[in-house]
């Protein structure tokens, strides 16, 4: 005979009395099935809900909570010239993607698969710019008494000395761009064959925060868009 015990929570507990040969070892408890399923090539998925990191009751397929000052997803590509990316689709097909360029390190949103060479928008350290017309530089200095300056160079310009402008160099249809003036320097845009000033008004500004809006509409066509005087 054999007094049979088992250990349950911690407790020892006398079961009773069993002849011997008569014992056999309780059976293990199950283990807790997987909510998980692996795929093809190691990928695993679920299916039945949707997920939540740091709550019980997500809102969305993936709902990220939490209590902190803030709430951070990290997408971080370490290849030497990888880019961090978000692709957006509509039934399998996608329509725009959104990340960080690893060629100059650009915030863009493109259209389509992967980001492009000609990305919608984009946000550099340098620039803000939508498509390929509409771009917001960091300012650059037209050279003082360039009546004819180049706006190649982006869209944000001011005048370091006096200057009486007559036309605007090297521009493209749709651009847009910002004059304005430096402290000290007297800036003139003349109402001319070519700049079409509002009520043909030449546009004079001495003081810092004087500016003046232009589109180009044509080849040699400025209009201007709006003005500033204070």
């Amino acid at each position: 005979m054999k007094m049979l015990f088992y250990l349950t929570f911690g407790v020892l507990i006398m079961v009773g009395l069993v002849a011997a040969g008569d014992w056999t070892r309780p059976p293990a408890p199950a283990a807790s099935a997987s909510l998980w399923s692996e795929g093809l090539g190691g990928d695993i998925y679920y299916n039945s809900g949707s997920v939540g990191i740091g709550t019980s009751t997500p809102t969305g397929q993936l709902d990220i909570s939490s209590a902190g000052s803030t709430t951070i997803l990290y997408i971080d590509n370490t290849a030497g010239n990888g880019d961090p990316q978000i692709q957006y689709q509509l039934s399998g097909v996608t329509k725009y993607s959104m990340g960080i360029d690893d060629t100059g390190d650009v915030f863009e949103i493109s259209s389509g698969a992967g980001l492009t060479f000609a990305p919608k928008f984009s946000i550099s350290t340098s620039q803000v710019q939508a498509g390929t017309k509409f771009v917001y530089n960091k300012m650059s200095n037209f050279v003082s008494g360039d009546s004819t300056p180049s706006v190649a160079s982006g869209n944000n310009f001011r005048a370091t000395g006096s200057t009486n402008i007559v036309d605007f160099d090297t521009g493209s249809t749709g651009q847009v761009i910002f004059v304005h003036c430096n402290i000290g320097a007297t800036l003139s845009v003349i109402d001319s064959g070519t700049l079409n000033l509002a009520g043909g008004n030449d546009f004079t500004c001495s003081n810092q925060f004087d500016n003046i809006v232009l589109i180009q509409l044509g080849i040699n066509d400025w209009v201007e868009v709006s003005r500033v005087n204070t």
